[in-house]
């Protein structure tokens, strides 16, 4: 069996070193620009131990990371909204149609811009087997039953 060794006495092998750890960071970290950021559209639920989307047309849900913009964004609409009353309505509201399935939590249609993580274990207790990180909202608002009925 061949051994490789790297000695870091040399000048010379810092360089290679630094790009060799910039590379490795360029492809395995979605913050950076080589990641696969894509557009979903679908229900993005919040509550508890519960954050998670189901994208329009598919069976699975994926746990939600939001990045600091996408939540300030979120922060910003719920604010901007009186969300206490208008979660408290549209829960009401929502909570007489059928459960498709869905989980428990407020309910937001939303499209957004978002990197899909490989299949693992994510969120609560390891339960769901992706996550998605979203860095934008680009729409975002409560479901009606169309947008409901649409992305069941």
């Amino acid at each position: 069996m061949q051994r490789l060794h790297f000695r870091m006495s040399s000048g010379m092998n810092k360089p290679y070193l630094n790009f060799l750890i910039w590379l490795a960071s360029a492809f395995l970290i979605p913050g950076n620009a080589a990641a696969e950021w894509k557009t979903y559209e679908g229900i993005y639920i919040r509550g508890f131990e519960n954050h998670s989307f189901r994208e329009c047309g598919k069976d699975d849900a994926w746990w939600v990371d939001l990045t600091s913009e996408a939540s300030a964004q979120f922060k910003s609409f719920l604010d901007s909204n009186d969300s206490e009353e208008m979660l408290r309505t549209e829960t009401d509201e929502l909570s007489k149609l059928p459960a498709n399935g869905w989980s428990v939590g407020d309910r937001f249609f939303v499209h957004v811009e978002g990197f899909l993580h490989s299949k693992g274990e994510y969120g609560h207790m390891g339960l769901w087997n992706r996550q998605l990180t979203i860095r934008q909202f680009n729409s975002l608002r409560f479901p009606t039953e169309s947008d409901l009925a649409q992305c069941d």
